[in-house]
């Protein structure tokens, strides 16, 4: 079952539950990584036939995604111990 935004073009907005609203969250999620293989991996025009090949083609795209992400994420951590840098106990 589809869950779309209510948009209340001049009416009142009608809320979702929370148990909607958490669906929304993950299927916006997902669509961006499906726009981020579109537009940047190749995922809009794959030039192979055959349904082994496609595949194999998207799951490359697949795993630069992936790559990428981990590589973000441990850029993140980084940046997040420099911030939060703990005095030595050592240096007394």
């Amino acid at each position: 079952m589809p869950i779309i935004d209510h948009n209340p073009r001049g009416g009142e907005k009608i809320d979702m539950s929370e148990l909607e609203a958490s669906r929304y969250k993950e299927r916006s999620t997902v669509e961006r990584v499906y726009s981020d293989l579109k537009d940047n991996h190749g995922g809009n025009f794959v030039r192979v036939r055959g349904s082994k090949k496609v595949m194999a083609h998207l799951m490359f795209g697949i795993i630069v995604i992936a790559a990428s992400q981990i590589c973000r994420m441990f850029r993140e951590k980084e940046e997040w111990e420099e911030k939060h840098k703990l005095p030595d106990a050592r240096a007394t």
